[in-house]
């Protein structure tokens, strides 16, 4: 019988909690560089996170903060889905 499985320290909920934001930003933005002519990864992965920060707060060693993050993603990630791409996230030159 195997012993039972200790709880995660915070410290590593914390660490998979950062690695989980970052994988979802890498996906959003791979999903937005064949949406966004003329974008570069670099510049859409700092609009985005610019806006997360501003609507969620700056990313923390919190569990709570690192939800909020992983939420606000998500619900990006709904929003890319089902409708146009935000124009925050379009290149100023690329703006009519």
């Amino acid at each position: 019988m195997k012993p039972a499985a200790e709880p995660l320290a915070d410290q590593e909920r914390i660490d998979r909690g950062k690695a989980t934001i970052r994988k979802l930003v890498s996906r959003l933005t791979a999903t937005l560089m064949k949406r966004v002519p003329g974008a570069t990864p670099g510049g859409l992965t700092t609009a985005i996170n610019r806006r997360k920060k501003a609507e969620a707060g700056p990313l923390v060693d919190n569990l709570d903060i690192l939800r909020r993050h992983y939420m606000w993603l998500r619900r990006l990630e709904t929003q890319l889905e089902d409708g146009p791409v935000p124009d925050y996230l379009i290149p100023e030159e690329n703006k009519t």
